[in-house]
């Protein structure tokens, strides 16, 4: 027999129970229900009655929103067609900025059910943007990937506000982005400012594979490193990249918009680029033979193309 804690909507009971073996993600379930129930600390000056109220008010949402991620259905869909479907499914609820960061904790009970990584991230999304704040905070640091997964997909798809994120290996972080601010404080996965038409993304971290592609506005600074790729296939916006590109192929395929690199640009840069410009500040190992138009710049001296 043992002493464990267990949910009750969103608080802590204990209770005695027989051992038995914890669950994936259930290791840091005690920690995470008992940091979702100190998120209430606001209510603790109020008299007895007010704070019940206020809990059951708390409760009902977590609740409702528990019940629209069951319905929320995915498979393999259009991403667009996915996220107008959940926006549906929100559309009459009065959400705070935080009830979405307790519901983030309370997503943990999810995590292994199949496509919780893009349900996730889509239906945080559609909070965020649905939402009368214009600031929120998101934290994925209780959220364990599966097997060759990320954490979570698409955070921040078509994103109009400005959000903190606390936690690493977040794919596709700022989808279609509009407007507004992306903090990454950690490290993101593939594709971060994927199809990004405008705002502003930073990531504190490391930046995978392939940051921008696609990018048609807006900025993405990296203070970190990053992978190959970056900037595959944009043709508007500003990536600025504060580290080194640890691999190859800065700018394959640019049409247009601008890359700042400060640090080593990498092996083989701006394969098959037909527009924008590049500025590696730092060293490189490599330039690609295969340009098709658009300028590079080291170290302020234009380089491609050659005799301009």
């Amino acid at each position: 027999m043992t002493m464990a804690t267990e949910r009750r909507g969103l608080y802590v009971t204990t209770v005695t129970r027989a051992s038995e073996p914890l669950s994936r993600g259930q290791k840091n379930r005690d920690n995470i229900c008992q940091q979702a129930d100190n998120s209430f600390g606001r209510y603790k000056k109020e008299s007895p009655q007010e704070v019940r109220k206020a809990d059951v008010q708390e409760n009902a949402v977590l609740k409702e929103l528990r019940n629209i991620y069951a319905r929320f259905k995915y498979g393999q869909d259009n991403v667009d067609t996915a996220y107008i479907r959940v926006l549906e499914l929100i559309s009459n609820l009065s959400v705070s900025a935080k009830d979405i960061e307790c519901f983030t904790i309370a997503l943990a009970e999810f995590q292994d059910e199949k496509w919780f990584a893009e349900k996730a991230g889509l239906m945080l999304s559609a909070l965020i943007n649905n939402g009368n704040e214009e600031d929120y905070t998101i934290s994925t640091k209780y959220l364990i990937a599966r097997p060759q997964e990320a954490v979570i997909y698409h955070l921040g798809f078509r994103n109009t506000k400005n959000i903190i994120i606390e936690g690493n290996d977040i794919t596709r972080v700022g989808h279609k982005m509009q407007r507004g601010t992306i903090i990454v404080k950690g490290d993101v996965s593939a594709y971060a400012a994927l199809e990004m038409e405008g705002g502003t993304i930073i990531v504190e971290g490391y930046g995978d594979y392939a940051p921008g592609h696609g990018m048609r506005g807006g900025e993405l600074i990296i203070k970190g490193d990053t992978g190959p790729y970056v900037g595959d296939s944009m043709t508007g916006g500003k990536i600025h990249v504060l580290g080194n590109v640890i691999s190859e192929s800065a700018g394959k395929g640019m049409q247009g918009g601008v890359i700042i690199m400060e640090g080593n640009g990498g092996l083989w840069v701006a394969p098959v680029m037909r527009g924008g410009e590049i500025y590696l500040n730092g060293d490189y190992a490599s330039i690609a033979d295969n340009m098709y138009g658009g300028k590079i710049f080291h170290k302020g001296k234009l380089i491609f193309p050659i005799g301009e």
